[in-house]
C-alpha cells in the first residue's frame, strides 16, 4: 500500500512492499522515491520502447498476419466444409483422401473463410480451433500493427503470460476439435454446416 507525503518539497512515495521495518518502528523506504519517478517506471514497464528489431520482427509478423486475413477474404467457403485451401492451388487432404477421416487440420481454412465474412456459428461448426485460430490471427494483426506504429512492444507483457498453459490449451482445443470434426461427420454424414 502506497502513501503519498510531502517530503522537502518533493512528493514523495512510501512503500511497505520494499520499506524494512523492526519492532517498533513504523514502515519507512531506505530513501524517499518521487512520485513520477515510480509512475514513469510503472509505464514504461507496462509498454516498453521497442527496438528497431522488434519493431522489425513486428512489422514482418503484422504483414504473414494480415496476408493470412487478405486470403481469407478472397476464398470461398467450401459447401463441403473441407477443401477450401485447394483454392490457393494446394493439394487435397492425402489424410481424409487415404482414411476417409479428416486431419487435424481439416476445415481450418473453411472455417477462415467463414470467420471474415461473419459466420461465426458456421466457422465454429466446420473447425472450432479454425475459428479460434483465426481471432488469435486477426488480433494478432491489429495488435501488431499499433504496436509496430507506435514503437512500444509487448515483450515484458508476454513474458508474464504462463506460456506453457496456452500452449496447453490450444493444443487441447486442437485435438478436441479433431475428435469433434470426427463425430460430425460420422453422425451427420457430412463435414459442412
Amino acid at each position: 500500500m502506497a502513501t503519498l507525503g510531502i517530503d522537502g518539497g518533493h512528493r514523495a512515495v512510501s512503500d511497505i512492499h520494499t520499506a524494512t521495518a523492526t519492532p517498533g518502528n513504523t514502515l519507512r523506504p531506505p530513501h524517499p522515491v518521487p512520485a513520477e519517478a515510480l509512475i514513469g517506471a510503472e509505464r514504461s514497464t507496462w509498454w516498453p520502447r521497442a527496438s528497431l528489431a522488434d519493431r522489425l520482427i513486428q512489422a514482418v509478423l503484422a504483414g504473414a498476419c494480415w496476408l493470412v486475413v487478405a486470403l481469407s477474404i478472397y476464398l470461398e467457403p467450401s459447401p463441403d466444409g473441407l477443401g477450401t485451401h485447394e483454392q490457393l492451388g494446394l493439394a487435397p487432404c492425402g489424410f481424409h483422401q487415404t482414411t476417409g477421416q479428416p486431419c487435424p487440420g481439416c476445415g481450418l481454412t473453411t472455417a477462415f473463410a467463414h470467420m471474415i465474412r461473419g459466420h461465426v456459428l458456421q466457422a465454429f461448426i466446420v473447425q472450432p480451433f479454425g475459428a479460434v485460430l483465426f481471432t488469435l490471427v486477426a488480433g494478432g494483426a491489429l495488435g501488431l500493427t499499433v504496436t509496430c506504429l507506435a514503437g512500444r512492444t509487448w515483450n515484458l507483457v508476454l513474458l508474464r503470460i504462463n506460456a506453457p498453459v496456452w500452449l496447453y490449451a490450444l493444443v487441447f482445443l486442437a485435438l478436441g476439435s479433431w475428435i469433434y470434426k470426427i463425430l460430425y461427420g460420422q453422425v451427420t454424414g457430412g463435414y459442412a454446416p
